[in-house]
């Protein structure tokens, strides 16, 4: 990794303190390593810069990955939504001026339909195990 040598004299030198649980680990490590405390400490100082430098990355994506859908999916999402009402009332119209009986049972179908999907979607998302059960009328 660049800017991390590994010999002790590269960069500079710093005094800290750290918790006696801290110190405990790094002196158990040193002794497994046969090295010194402070070689165990820049071992773990490079480890964890090296993880925060991934995790730093990883946000940057998934920040991206968010403007994205916000940029895209919600106005699609959105557009599909108008599609769909503008579409039910006109085949609603279509039904209730050839048989009125017919479109208030197709109403009441879809009604309850629309809810019990709504239903499995809120159950699965509030189950803690994530079991998601298959959906038979979706495509």
């Amino acid at each position: 990794m660049a800017g991390f040598g590994n010999s002790d004299e590269d960069g500079t030198q710093i005094k800290v303190w750290v918790p006696g649980a801290l110190y405990d680990l790094l002196r158990a490590r040193a002794g497994r390593n046969h090295t010194s405390v402070a070689a165990e400490a820049r071992r773990l100082m490079r480890a964890g810069v090296s993880a925060v430098e991934g995790i730093d990355a990883l946000h940057r994506d998934l920040a991206s990955v968010t403007r994205w859908l916000e940029l895209h999916m919600e106005p699609l999402v959105f557009l599909a939504a108008m599609d769909a009402a503008r579409s039910e009332l006109h085949w609603e119209a279509q039904i209730r001026a050839t048989n009125p009986k017919a479109a208030e049972d197709l109403e009441r179908r879809i009604s309850a339909l629309a809810a019990d999907r709504i239903s499995r979607k809120l159950q699965a998302i509030e189950d803690p195990d994530g079991h998601v059960e298959a959906d038979d009328d979706e495509p």
